[in-house]
């Protein structure tokens, strides 16, 4: 399971930082990624992820929306935003039901308007 983690951590990063090098927009993003990175020897450019991974076994509804937030907050934690919904990639929008870049399919009303 670690190199399935290390390698989509390694695509995602690599594809993340063409996109915000891409786009005039998303610069700041990339400002914030290269500090995180200046703090690492081993990492001299970008920082997108934490090392390591933890996981966890989904065990409750109460327990998903805590992690749920805990990601949607993310953004706030790095100074990219005040909102976790003005964060325009993260599904905090898909929740709050703003327009978001990728779609979610919720399986239950429940999970709609947190």
């Amino acid at each position: 399971m670690e190199s399935v983690i290390r390698d989509i951590k390694k695509y995602t990063a690599t594809r993340i930082v063409q996109l915000l090098k891409s786009s005039q927009k998303n610069h700041e993003y990339l400002l914030v990624f290269q500090n995180k990175a200046s703090a690492i020897k081993r990492n001299k450019y970008i920082k997108v992820w934490l090392d390591g991974y933890h996981p966890e076994i989904i065990f409750s509804n109460k327990f998903f929306f805590q992690k749920l937030n805990y990601i949607h907050k993310n953004p706030i934690v790095a100074g990219l935003v005040a909102n976790h919904v003005d964060y325009y990639y993260s599904s905090a929008r898909n929740y709050a039901g703003l327009d978001a870049p990728l779609e979610i399919i919720f399986e239950s009303q429940e999970l709609t308007g947190y």
